[in-house]
């Protein structure tokens, strides 16, 4: 073999040495780059997201801001219902307008606005509506304070006053039926305007 040639195989053979050790540099250097990629990137987790406690507490609020006034103005009519519920059974109302049911008499005189106490201390202040009719005495209340309250009409021979005084007040109570099963105490002079509208058909007061 000729000098020639065996320079030749020598310096093929020593680029290939050195294409080997490049390539196993490069694969090396590749190989930490890809493992420390590996390492900084988080972790993909396979569980199932669930909803967080924040998220659920922001859409609570949202849901109050939007339906909150409502919600709160129907609690406030269903107390307010309840309230004038109970206190018109105590004070003896409904047994009264199913005792004593209106009748269709024009009144004579009918005052608005008037204060009384009815059984069991009931007081109404301001919302009693009085009417003196032929054969009887209408008592109503406004609406607003007793919605299912209809007015009850009771016949002058159902009705026995007693006078009421102190050093301060003088009132009349007006006791229904015989037995009573209700009463109701007004003031004497709006007693006095309800017996002069009467033309004689006010019972007397009984002292």
């Amino acid at each position: 073999m000729s000098a020639d040639r065996r320079r030749g195989i020598r310096a093929c053979a020593s680029a290939h040495r050195r294409c080997s050790r490049w390539s196993r540099l490069l694969w090396a250097r590749s190989s930490s780059m890809q493992g420390h990629q590996r390492a900084r990137s988080p972790r993909r987790s396979t569980c199932i997201p669930q909803p967080s406690i924040g998220c659920f507490e922001d859409r609570v609020q949202q849901t109050m801001r939007l339906f909150g006034p409502m919600i709160s103005g129907i609690s406030l009519a269903l107390l307010w219902l309840a309230i004038t519920i109970i206190l018109m059974r105590r004070s003896g109302w409904h047994e009264l307008m199913h005792r004593y049911p209106d009748q269709g008499e024009v009144p004579y005189l009918r005052l608005r606005g008037q204060s009384g106490a009815m059984s069991r201390n009931v007081r109404m202040r301001g919302i009693l509506t009085l009417s003196v009719c032929p054969s009887g005495l209408r008592v109503g209340v406004w609406r607003i304070f007793g919605l299912f309250c209809r007015p009850f009409f009771v016949p002058w021979r159902e009705i026995h006053f007693e006078e009421k005084g102190s050093l301060l007040w003088t009132s009349a109570r007006m006791q229904f039926g015989n037995p009573p099963c209700g009463e109701l105490t007004i003031s004497k002079g709006v007693a006095i305007r309800l017996a002069r509208a009467s033309h004689g058909r006010w019972p007397t007061l009984e002292r």
